[in-house]
């Protein structure tokens, strides 16, 4: 196992600048991170018999902990990218990489705040980092005589993911979350969106305090469209957990290797990627593992391939 601390300072980045200068930004170094983190890693062997039987197990686990300490003098925040109205931002006290995009309107009790039964798209906030809780993996390995079987399965926990597939998706009628409210035709039988009234209330806004609920029915069309942009409706928490792999063989009698002129030969049935429990809707929530600046950002990505497949392995 192990504990680190690092602070990063002095990081590359492009600062806008003004027009007047005759140029549109400036390369500086400038801001410091702070990470802290804790990786562990335990290899058991729980049960092993005289009979032959084996069972071999391997955790592992790590968590990071970031934090914007400081950027430039004067700056608070830096975009690190940009996309569909929302940011990917480096935020002073905030974790490396938050989303910062539009927000449901609500009213003081926190309910959605409903202009002719639809809700609003109110102010820019932070919705959430992209940086997971933990990680962490489990193998399993048993073995009896010649026969093996072996499983991984991989865990990502907390991190939020803004995908655009969903908010397409809802927008255009696709996804199968859409049908509410067309059930029977495209207006029948409509929805009644929860939330209060902003007709009823005696000041409109953040402000309301004596609104009425809602009692405006109105079509899925007008409802699904009226969340188009909206950061907080379609970003998820991107916790998963995968099995990554599974494999079962069984090494062949000697007198069938000799016939090939081996010394072994073993036969295997191996599945990758065969199973993922999320919440995320409708996607792989794995894909923001890439290297660009746009992690946490998703649109119309491929899922990771699933795989079931023979092998023959022959040793000489």
């Amino acid at each position: 196992m192990s504990y680190y601390a690092k602070s990063t300072t002095n990081q590359i980045v492009n600062l806008t600048v003004s027009p007047a200068s005759g140029f549109q930004s400036q390369v500086a170094n400038l801001g410091r991170i702070d990470n802290k983190g804790f990786e562990a890693l335990v290899d058991l062997t729980p049960l092993e018999t005289a009979g032959g039987f084996r069972w071999n197990t391997t955790l592992n686990y790590s968590q990071n902990k970031s934090k914007v300490v400081t950027l430039a003098p004067g700056i608070d925040t830096y975009v690190i990218y940009t996309d569909w109205y929302q940011n990917l931002e480096a935020r002073v006290g905030q974790p490396y990489g938050v989303i910062y995009g539009y927000k449901y309107q609500r009213d003081a009790k926190g309910n959605l705040l409903l202009y002719n039964g639809l809700p609003t798209t109110g102010d820019q906030g932070v919705i959430g980092s992209i940086q997971p809780k933990w990680v962490g993996g489990w193998n399993n390995d048993f073995r009896f005589g010649p026969m093996q079987l072996s499983f991984l399965f991989d865990f990502h926990r907390g991190g939020k993911i803004f995908s655009v597939t969903n908010m397409w998706g809802d927008y255009t009628g696709i996804f199968k979350n859409s049908l509410q409210g067309r059930q029977v035709d495209w207006n029948n039988p409509g929805l009644v969106v929860k939330g209060t009234d902003a007709s009823t209330c005696t000041l409109p806004g953040s402000a309301c305090t004596d609104g009425q609920p809602n009692t405006t029915r109105v079509t899925a069309e007008q409802y699904w469209e009226s969340l188009y942009y909206n950061a907080e409706q379609y970003t998820y928490d991107d916790s998963f957990v995968k099995l990554r792999n599974l494999r079962f063989g069984a090494d062949l009698p000697v007198r069938f290797a000799s016939l090939l002129h081996a010394s072994a030969v073993n036969i295997a049935l191996i599945g990758n990627n065969l199973w993922t429990h999320t919440k995320v809707p409708n996607i792989d929530p794995e894909f923001s593992y890439n290297t660009g600046n746009a992690q946490g950002f998703e649109f119309a990505t491929i899922p990771n391939t699933k795989s079931i497949g023979f092998n023959l392995r022959i040793t000489p």
